[in-house]
């Protein structure tokens, strides 16, 4: 297969894809981390739309609370 090449080219080629490969890594790490800090944000958004003990309705509680207010009152003939 590299009949044609020396070996210096040999272990140059090598030595440069074996640094691809540890930077691939290092990146993957990187992707894995914000992955990571990513779904956290998604975990803590999630949890302050979920506290109600603390004075703080949630979205669906408020939602609920203003088609609750919106609904128009029958009238009644006397």
């Amino acid at each position: 297969m590299f009949k044609n090449c020396c070996k210096e080219n040999l272990r140059i080629v090598a030595l440069e894809l074996g640094e691809i490969v540890v930077e691939k890594k290092a990146e993957e790490a990187r992707l894995r981390e914000k992955e990571l800090e990513l779904a956290r944000l998604h975990v803590r958004v999630n949890s302050d739309n979920e506290r109600t003990g603390q004075g703080c309705n949630s979205l669906d509680a408020l939602v609920k609370s203003v088609r609750t207010l919106t609904v128009k009152v029958p009238n009644r003939p006397e």
